[in-house]
């Protein structure tokens, strides 16, 4: 699109953003950084703060939403105000994702967010099933480490693969 072209000097959307915050790459330890402490900060306390809202009168009636809309709505919960909450923390965790992104990866552009990534992480969920932490993550270890392991040499059959893992899932 032109806006990417108009603005390319304020966001350098068409090449990228290479760039490394200061302060990260101070090494605390041997092996360890400040960027190393900040994502193992993060990520216990996104742990803590999933076990806490699913243990929450919170976090049940955001399940009943999710399971039924109709009972929800039966039992005094309202299923528009539950999706709105459901989103916000969603973009509350993507947000810091994304703002975590730049430091680990040191380099940003829109290349770097293909549409095969998506259908990956999609995949990982689907075969590794939502609702916990565990699964996930052995449905990407599935669907993209494995594969990536043995077809290291066959990229061209890569798709192939995700097709028919895909079409396992689906049937």
């Amino acid at each position: 699109p032109q806006v990417l072209f108009i603005f390319e000097k304020q966001t350098q959307a068409t090449t990228g953003i290479s760039a490394f915050p200061g302060g990260f790459d101070i090494v605390l330890a041997p092996g360890i950084t400040v960027l190393t402490v900040v994502m193992i900060v993060v990520a216990s306390l996104a742990l803590v703060a999933n076990a806490l809202i699913r243990s929450s009168k919170f976090g049940r009636d955001m399940r009943m939403t999710g399971y039924s809309t109709e009972a929800a709505s039966t039992l005094g919960m309202s299923p528009g105000r539950m999706r709105v909450a459901a989103f916000l923390v969603a973009s509350l965790l993507g947000s810091i994702g994304g703002v975590l992104y730049l430091p680990v990866i040191g380099y940003a552009a829109p290349s770097s967010f293909a549409i095969d990534l998506s259908i990956t992480f999609f995949l990982a969920v689907v075969v590794g099933g939502s609702g916990t932490i565990i699964g996930p993550l052995v449905g990407l270890a599935v669907v993209y480490i494995i594969p990536n392991a043995l077809l290291a040499n066959f990229e061209q059959y890569r798709m192939i693969l995700f097709g028919v893992i895909a079409f396992t899932v689906m049937y």
